[in-house]
């Protein structure tokens, strides 16, 4: 009774690595997770109060900051201001005080950005840069207004939509003198990016900061966060630091995009721009802050468990190294077929007992293999003799073709290496030589071996020798891609040949270099119907014939290996001179026949059927 086969065991893909990598891993992972938490726990109050200490000093130096901006502007205009009236009450001329109070103009451009500048006199002298501004702004009331109030109250600022884009521009007016004295009123539009560099430099991550008009309806004048709190539009109500008029620090919840959210407030009233400066905090973003140091304290912890991680891959790399070593082994084995290849035996002793018999086992492959290519090679030289024999046999039936598929096919090779065939490619290209004429086989003798011309009739007959060869060899697979070079090696470059009149690159291309080599062997072979015409000669006539009955880039290669010594023709004697002076035929329907009248079976550069 036949015991029950036992089924293998699928265990999971894991490697020792991985196993102790995982191990490791679930020991670690469960404290740092509890750690964490706690940490989240006691971190978060602790956070709360720093952050509304840090919100305080933020907006506390934001404002100072702003302020100390607008002062840096205003106080441009009263150095220019004060400077204009010092050179009026001097003795220069009116061209010696405009080169002056330009000058003076040029430095206070390179110090504060205004967009706009001019200076008034009570004399009526007008000084402006860039005036051009103002009107495209739209703000000439507003810049007008601007003058009025600094001449009725000393000084004005004022904060203004400019442009279709309706961007901000503060208006500064600052007037110098009076009363006796000359009046100077110094006019500046600033632009509100300024203000803006201070809001968005100064924010921590999860802060939002908004400068309003601190008079209703509160329009938002700055804002770092646009989306949230949109530029230009009133602050929505009820706001609980809107309107403040003195420090405030608080909690509080308010609505943005439709959201409830719970916010640390920190309010910073700015009266010399009637402004007022508002930093909030989410408690969201706060508690990501909490987490974020968590994070932090994990990623620490993680950098030991990583080095710890390291130090487990080093030794699993040295249990699983010969391993892999083995693995490796057998998949060059698997791809380049090289069974000389052995493995270094060293290592634990278990590990040395598998290489040894990994070895051993490639000892027993590699002879096994050997056997297999020398019955392989023997097969192949066996394949290769019987296909000369036969060919040998094809050309004794015609005593002056001895040799003659021989010769083609080794013509034929050396032409296809110089057209940079493989390996492969040029060995169909020799098989195709070899075997070109087989259909001869089915050809009476009296016909193939008559010294004469032959009679139509004949010729037609002779004519079907590669249909011939094709229906003998079509059956054999090995051949597919030969038998194409039997089958079509008599048709023409410009389809004047047969059996079928194909054309140009109608043939196939192995077909077109049987067709070069068989006509150079006819050439330079005696024949019952023709002498041997010299070598050079007959590369000469396969050059005129390029283009008609060749094709040009099969010829090319064609002198390419004779030229650099690759086609071994038999030892000749020189022609006749009357073989040399027949004229080529450029190709009719009969390519077997002569123009010489005393044959019919072919001329000098024809091949005969």
């Amino acid at each position: 009774m036949k015991r029950p086969t036992r089924r293998a065991t699928a265990w999971p893909s894991l490697s020792i690595a991985g196993l102790l990598i995982t191990v490791l891993l679930v020991m670690s992972t469960i404290p740092l997770m509890v750690g964490a938490l706690k940490m989240i726990d006691v971190g978060e109050e602790f956070l709360r109060v720093k952050i509304e200490e840090q919100q305080i000093q933020e907006a506390d130096l934001m404002a100072a900051e702003l302020v100390r901006q607008h002062q840096t502007a205003q106080a441009s205009l009263k150095e220019l201001s004060s400077g204009l009236h010092f050179l009026m009450m001097s003795t220069l001329t009116p061209e010696e005080r405009r080169e002056r109070i330009t000058a003076a103009i040029e430095d206070v451009f390179r110090r504060v950005p205004w967009q706009a500048l001019e200076l008034r006199t009570t004399s009526d002298e007008v000084y402006r840069v860039r005036p051009e501004y103002i009107q495209q702004a739209g703000l000439e009331p507003a810049w007008e207004t601007t003058f009025q109030q600094a001449l009725l109250n000393g000084e004005t600022v004022s904060i203004r939509p400019a442009g279709a884009r309706s961007d901000l521009v503060a208006l500064y007016g600052y007037r110098y003198g009076g009363g006796d004295t000359a009046t100077v009123v110094a006019l500046g539009a600033l632009d509100t990016r300024l203000f803006r560099q201070v809001i968005l430099r100064r924010p921590s991550p999860g802060r939002y900061v908004f400068v309003l008009q601190n008079v209703a309806p509160y329009p938002v004048l700055i804002s770092n966060d646009p989306d949230r709190i949109p530029v230009g539009r009133p602050l929505r109500l009820p706001h609980p630091l809107a309107g403040s008029t003195v420090p405030l620090n608080r909690s509080y919840a308010v609505t943005y995009a439709t959201r409830p959210v719970r916010v640390l407030g920190a309010a910073r009233p700015l009266p010399e721009l009637n402004a007022l400066l508002v930093v909030e905090t989410d408690i969201q973003n706060a508690l990501a802050v909490v987490r974020q140091m968590a994070r932090t304290g994990i990623q620490w912890a993680a950098g030991v468990t990583l080095i710890t991680v390291l130090l487990v891959l080093a030794a699993a790399r040295f249990l699983s190294r010969p391993i892999r070593s083995l693995a490796q082994t057998t998949h060059q084995i698997a791809e380049t077929r090289n069974f000389h290849q052995r493995l270094r035996v060293q290592g634990l002793r278990e590990v040395r007992i598998l290489k040894v018999a990994f070895n051993r086992l490639l000892d027993e492959i590699q002879a096994y293999v050997r056997k297999l290519e020398d019955k392989a090679e023997e097969n192949r030289r066996l394949f290769y003799d019987s296909i000369k024999m036969l060919a040998a046999a094809i050309d004794a039936k015609d005593p002056y073709t001895r040799g003659h598929s021989e010769r083609v096919s080794r013509y034929a090779r050396a032409i296809a290496q110089f057209m940079d065939f493989s390996d492969e490619e040029v060995e169909r290209v020799y098989l195709a030589g070899l075997l070109h004429d087989v259909g001869k086989i089915g050809i009476q003798d009296r016909i193939l071996q008559k010294p004469a011309a032959l009679t139509d009739e004949e010729y037609e007959i002779m004519k079907t020798h590669p249909e011939r060869g094709y229906k003998i060899m079509k059956e054999i697979k090995q051949l597919a891609d030969v038998v194409p070079g039997m089958r079509y090696h008599h048709e023409n470059w410009d389809g004047t040949g047969y059996p079928f009149g194909l054309k140009g690159e109608q043939i196939p291309l192995i077909a077109r270099i049987v067709a070069v080599a068989d006509t150079f062997d006819a050439m330079t072979t005696d024949r019952p119907y023709q002498r041997r015409m010299p070598t050079e000669k007959a590369v000469e006539r396969i050059v005129m014939l390029s283009g008609r009955r060749f094709d040009p880039k099969v010829v090319q290669a064609f002198v390419q290996a004779y030229e650099q010594g690759a086609l071994q023709v038999p030892s000749e004697t020189e022609a006749p001179e009357w073989l040399e002076a027949i004229e080529v035929p450029s190709g009719s329907a009969n390519p077997g026949r002569s123009e010489d009248p005393s044959g019919r079976r072919g001329g000098p550069g024809e091949t005969g059927p």
